[in-house]
């Protein structure tokens, strides 16, 4: 008898335990998921910021050229208007490598859903190796596209700064082209 009370108590145990580790589990995704939004929404700004940006300096030297009547004026600015084009190209990549990340990224928390409940449930499909190989080749497209989009955010800003400071060094400093 009382090694049944021992296995209840047990059962009851484990089923406490899992019912808290479900908790844990639904607050984390709920928190994952606002940080997620905010993230998304920052970079979006700062993506958008970038192409205006670009945009803005390109029209800028663009308009300045045009009223030009000196060759030094051009010879200042127009590198300085590949630049920017330049910029604008890398910024418009990094919408399209964050969707391709967050893509890949669903794609494997659901995986590790399916996973995870056949964990708590003490199944073990067949095709268990199968799905944490895919989780895995997921893992890498998130990775692979979050430093692409990275790297775009980086060379953008870098192309920004570099269409600024081209006229501004020439102008500035009188330096023949």
């Amino acid at each position: 008898m009382e090694k049944a009370n021992t296995t209840a108590d047990a059962e009851r145990q484990i089923n406490a335990a899992r019912r808290q580790l479900s908790d844990h589990i639904e607050k984390f995704k709920i928190d994952r998921e606002k940080t997620q939004e905010i993230a998304q929404d920052l970079n979006k700004t700062w993506s958008i910021s970038l192409s205006v940006a670009n945009g803005t300096g390109l029209v800028a030297l663009g308009s300045t050229i045009v009223k030009a009547d000196k060759i030094d004026l051009w010879l200042a600015t127009l590198p300085a208007m590949w630049i920017f084009a330049a910029g604008i190209i890398v910024a418009g990549l990094i919408p399209l490598f964050q969707s391709k990340m967050h893509e890949s990224m669903s794609q494997s928390f659901s995986i590790l859903q399916i996973l995870s409940q056949y964990t708590q449930d003490g199944i073990i499909p067949s095709n268990f190796d199968q799905q944490r190989e895919e989780n895995r080749r997921h893992g890498h497209r998130v990775a692979k596209f979050y430093k692409l989009s990275q790297a775009s955010t980086y060379i953008s800003s870098v192309l920004f700064s570099l269409g600024v400071l081209w006229p501004l060094t020439i102008l500035t400093f009188k330096i023949q082209v």
